[in-house]
């Protein structure tokens, strides 16, 4: 399956030196974690929860579901913990309207935002920069005509019919997780009206919004990357300005060893 031009596809996933590379609003630090981890591992990002999120999680019917909820909420902690070389009890946060978390301690001016599909976590992290991302395996949609016609706009409807059959997973997906980036990084969930949202990557600047319906003026404030975290995956990085930033690729498999323990636990 041809890549589009528009995807960013040779990354390289390093696993994080022991001190922290500093933040900025002109880099994103994207982080990968698998769910398949140690039962040691989970217990010690268990162990980091707040008390609101324990009981979030005691709610989930299925052991399944909380250990998911354990594992993305700790990994989530333990990533904003390393950046801010602080424990992660320590992190407290704050929920916007439509429930996006926001850091409400320390008050530093990190920006994050957290997705999971399947077994693969993402998480970008930067300062300052509202800054959303969205990650999906490639699967079959039933009527995805119809489907793109209730949500893509018209520009994206031509852009999904245009290519060949084998690409349109990739080209379905690469649209839905850019429109979803960007109203993560905004905080609106998917209560806005999708259809008037038009992410297709334009041919002078892929980075660009093409246009923001309700919201006069809004495209040009946001840029919006693509790229392949995982085979059969696309996801897509939104981020308020006018400029790019730098992407750092960072994979948390080291999260069992005894020097990750100490980043978790600490």
């Amino acid at each position: 399956m041809k890549l589009l031009k528009s995807v960013q596809n040779k990354i390289e996933w390093r696993i994080a030196p022991n001190t922290p590379p500093p933040l900025s609003a002109a880099v994103v630090h994207v982080w990968r974690m698998w769910l398949a981890q140690p039962a040691d591992a989970i217990t010690a990002l268990r162990q980091t929860l707040s008390a609101d999120e324990r009981e979030r999680m005691a709610r989930l019917r299925r052991p399944a579901a909380r250990e998911r909820f354990a594992i993305t909420r700790g990994f989530l902690r333990a990533t904003l913990a390393y950046h801010l070389q602080i424990s992660p009890a320590e992190i407290r946060f704050d929920y916007l309207p439509q429930g996006k978390p926001v850091l409400a301690h320390p008050a530093t001016g990190v920006q994050f935002n957290l997705s999971h599909s399947r077994e693969m976590i993402l998480c970008a992290v930067t300062h300052t920069r509202a800054v959303g991302i969205d990650g999906e395996f490639f699967r079959t949609i039933r009527e995805q005509e119809k489907f793109a016609a209730r949500f893509f706009s018209e520009n994206e409807r031509n852009w999904l019919a245009s290519v060949p059959d084998d690409e349109k997973p990739r080209v379905f997906f690469e649209i839905w997780t850019r429109k979803e980036a960007y109203l993560k990084a905004c905080g609106d969930g998917v209560t806005r009206h999708l259809r008037g949202i038009d992410v297709r990557p334009a041919p002078a600047d892929p980075s660009a919004i093409g246009q923001i319906a309700d919201r006069p003026g809004e495209a040009t404030r946001w840029r919006v990357v693509s790229f392949i975290p995982a085979p059969d995956a696309v996801a897509a990085l939104a981020i308020a300005g006018d400029a790019l930033p730098e992407l750092h690729f960072w994979q948390w498999d080291d999260v069992s060893s005894p020097d990750a323990r100490k980043k978790i636990q600490r």
